[in-house]
């Protein structure tokens, strides 16, 4: 690396923000780059940090390095930067628009043309210093050329449909802007809204790092994190992948995009983390990255392994949407699992899902059924460690695309941390549960093993969580019974509690047992209607309940 001026692969130069802006060179996020991220922490941090210079308790401040690589046309693309560069240019507007709220449009069209944009002579069309990638630039371009006002933000930032990255660009804005209005009182005080301006482009420095090779620029922006950047793995991944690329870029920026689209970005990190588990077992979170960049040296790796990305991604997707077409050849059973699994949450599993789905498809059913039992046993009523689980399943979802390993391998894996039938009806007997989605799922699955009746799977719009013990008794109720200890001991016990219609609920709360019973009398719910032949509720009959509960659950969720 060396200094400015000579001849090197690399270029390296201290700058400030503003002749970093106000450079001829065009800045470029590129299309594949994450999207702007910086939360309501991150953007007071700048300004708090600006107000150190403006008060005289910091003559300079360094915003760390920046890292470009020059293209042919001129401009410079960001590798890394982006969320800090865009965050000081979403403030130069804001300021701006204070000027001109106060008819200062000489004021406000220096700060647009000399850091914010240019425009055409003829058409008067906006050039921006910085563009953002594809998700952000448009509603970025809007803030910059001010063709969005203060109320159509606001009903951005409260739209939940908004793209994240959108909402957090539209609240950053509207923070830095309240911020600069406070504290100019309402942007009349001039000399303070300029005194930002020069602190902003003359006393914040970065370390402008230009390189014009993109391996190089890849290679600084991977040190760069190692030393601290908040970068995601998806971004180190995907920036490496397209760096390995090459004439294929475009074809692997479509599949990228198109896997984003069908996980979120927000799961991204999950999703390739399960996705390699699929292939190659269990692997930490923190060597991830290296494991994949150790096998994907060369262009048709990098290019394959995107592809298969995209491929597993529509699997991985409809394993969250049990309605899915993907699944209607598996037939009505494999979605009743699935949609069981999605209750149940064991997010662990999902590499074995995808293993059975790409290797070993007429099993599907089964290693679903296995998930759900191993799930209820082991998660939900023995409470045990995700660790185990998480190593189990990826085991088993390696073992899964071998075709010399038995299925009755793969069952053992599983097995081999599955809690014993005295295990799960000793945790079982002591259980409490404060969720009404697994409540309802374990008594409706429960229910329906004894009637039969399979429309009973839980439906939130039917079925209610009824405690036969309620959770504020009425006076009527023992006085020993309404004691906080023993209301916390045994009203969210299983054996406590039982299924109903939303109406028959309401008809029940805080009514004694004895007037209760005629209601469950009249009950579809065999769990319930049961409880008719009890004369007393109390402690004793609580816990009697729930070993009976325990043995049938036992059955229920056999053992793998």
């Amino acid at each position: 690396m060396t200094g400015k001026g000579q001849t090197s692969a690399i270029t390296s130069e201290q700058r400030t923000i503003g002749s970093l802006l106000g450079d001829k060179r065009f800045l470029k996020v590129p299309v594949y780059q994450r999207s702007f991220s910086w939360t309501k922490n991150e953007v007071s941090d700048l300004w708090d940090d600006l107000q150190g210079i403006l008060y005289g308790e910091e003559e300079n401040y360094f915003l760390g390095s920046m890292v470009f690589i020059s293209k042919s046309d001129g401009s410079l693309e960001v590798v890394d930067g982006q969320q800090r560069l865009a965050t000081v240019s979403l403030l130069l507007a804001a300021i701006r628009d204070g000027f001109q709220s106060i008819d200062d449009n000489q004021r406000a069209n220096h700060i647009e043309m000399q850091y914010l944009c240019t425009r055409d002579l003829k058409t008067m069309e906006a050039a921006p210093r910085l563009s953002l990638n594809e998700i952000d630039n448009g509603l970025f371009m809007q803030v910059i050329e001010k063709s969005i006002d203060l109320a159509e933000l606001k009903a951005l930032q409260r739209n939940r449909e908004t793209v994240l990255s959108n909402r957090l660009l539209t609240r950053a804005y509207l923070l830095l802007h309240e911020s600069i209005r406070k504290a100019s009182d309402n942007f009349k005080n001039t000399e303070f809204l300029s005194s930002v301006v020069e602190a902003l482009t003359d006393s914040i420095s970065c370390i402008q790092i230009i390189t014009a090779s993109e391996d190089s620029a890849y290679v600084l922006f991977e040190t760069l994190n190692d030393r601290g950047i908040d970068l995601t793995l998806s971004d180190m991944l995907k920036n490496f992948l397209f760096s390995k690329a090459g004439k294929r870029l475009e074809e692997t920026k479509h599949k990228w995009t198109e896997t984003v689209a069908l996980i979120g970005q927000e799961y991204m990190k999950t999703y390739i983390r399960h996705e390699w588990m699929s292939r190659h077992g269990q692997t930490r979170e923190k060597e991830l990255y290296k494991k994949i960049k150790g096998q994907i040296r060369t262009n048709p790796k990098a290019v394959n392994y995107v592809a298969s990305l995209r491929e597993s991604a529509q699997v991985y997707d409809a394993i969250r949407n049990p309605e899915h077409t993907l699944w209607a050849k598996f037939g009505p059973a494999c979605q009743s699992l699935l949609e069981e699994i999605l209750i149940l949450g064991p997010v662990q599993c999902y590499p074995l899902i995808l293993s059975t789905y790409f290797a070993r498809q007429k099993e599907l059913v089964k290693v679903l059924s296995w998930i759900v039992a191993l799930t209820v046993r082991y998660s939900i009523i023995c409470a045990k460690g995700t660790g185990n689980l998480e190593t189990a399943y990826a085991r088993a979802s390696s073992q899964m695309r071998l075709q010399e390993v038995k299925l009755k391998n793969v069952q053992e894996i599983l097995g081999s941390i599955c809690p014993s039938d005295e295990e799960f009806i000793t945790a079982f007997k002591e259980k409490t549960l404060s969720s009404p989605r697994i409540i309802k799922y374990l008594l409706a699955k429960t229910e329906m093993s004894i009637s039969g009746d399979d429309s009973l799977i839980p439906n939130p719009d039917v079925l209610t969580v009824e405690h036969i013990l309620p959770k504020s008794p009425s006076n009527k109720w023992p006085s020993y019974m309404r004691k906080k200890e023993f209301l916390e001991q045994n009203c969210s016990r299983i054996g406590n509690l039982t299924i109903l219609t939303g109406p028959m609920n309401r008809d029940c709360e805080s009514t004694l047992f004895s007037e209760k019973k005629k209601l469950y009398e009249t009950s579809k719910y065999k769990l319930t209607s049961e409880l008719t032949k009890l004369k007393n509720w109390t402690e004793k009959e609580i816990g009697n309940r729930q070993k009976s509960l325990a043995k049938r659950a036992k059955d229920v969720w056999a053992r793998l």
